[in-house]
């Protein structure tokens, strides 16, 4: 269902909701998503519906849960979220939704979590991302 966005949107709030919380078992949920593809099914679903501001909020939202964490897992999943397109779409997430609370709030989050990584920062801001964003 790539072309329902409300399938993409509530899909995107569901895996959000699963991956967020402060409880030990938080991480291996993380996990758990990245392995299945969640990266891959939001990253396409934002591209899908890059009009859709609720998509582009409930994707930045999960993009931000997931890619919490210093530890080696942490800094791993941040790697795979750049390498399966994630700092492009939430940069053009961020650009496209000027006016969206939402999509600026999550996307800061979800920035501020994978930029952690110098690296992974100066490639958000090869992407367009305002030093702003990042901080």
């Amino acid at each position: 269902h790539a072309e329902a966005c409300e399938v993409q949107r509530y899909g995107c709030a569901a895996l959000a909701n699963i991956c967020s919380g402060t409880d030990a078992a938080r991480i291996q949920r993380h996990q758990a998503a990245v392995d299945a593809g969640a990266f891959q099914v939001v990253v396409a679903a934002m591209r899908q519906h890059a009009e859709a501001c609720e998509v582009q909020a409930n994707g930045c939202l999960v993009l931000g849960n997931i890619c919490c964490g210093m530890d080696a897992a942490g800094m791993q999943r941040k790697q795979t979220a750049a390498d399966a397109g994630v700092l492009e779409v939430v940069v053009a997430a961020m650009k496209l939704h000027t006016e969206s609370g939402l999509v600026h709030s999550y996307g800061h989050e979800a920035l501020s979590n994978i930029c952690l990584d110098p690296v992974l920062k100066q490639a958000a801001l090869g992407f367009g991302a305002l030093r702003l964003w990042l901080a």
